[in-house]
């Protein structure tokens, strides 16, 4: 078992969420003009367009039109604008 799912069944013991312990990611999509990414590492791609967020184990691409970043801190993004497709990549 890796670490990042013995960390994962830490925090259901826990009754922690999981993304406070693993390197697991949260988001949270708001209607489709707003996405809140916690736990991310950076962001590698920011386009009118398109926006490609780096987290630990996956990265995230949210394409639309009018997209930006509305706060960023070291704990979570938050991306507004007109979101069309949300994809989450090895």
């Amino acid at each position: 078992m890796d670490m990042n799912k013995i960390r994962s069944k830490l925090a259901d013991e826990l009754e922690m969420p999981d993304n406070v312990v693993s390197n697991n990611f949260d988001i949270r999509i708001q209607g489709n003009k707003r996405v809140i990414i916690e736990n991310h590492v950076g962001v590698l791609i920011y386009e009118n367009d398109i926006i490609h967020i780096k987290t630990k184990i996956q990265n995230i691409v949210i394409k639309g039109d009018k997209l930006k970043i509305g706060e960023i801190t070291d704990f979570y993004i938050i991306v507004n604008g007109e979101i069309k497709e949300i994809q989450i990549k090895e």
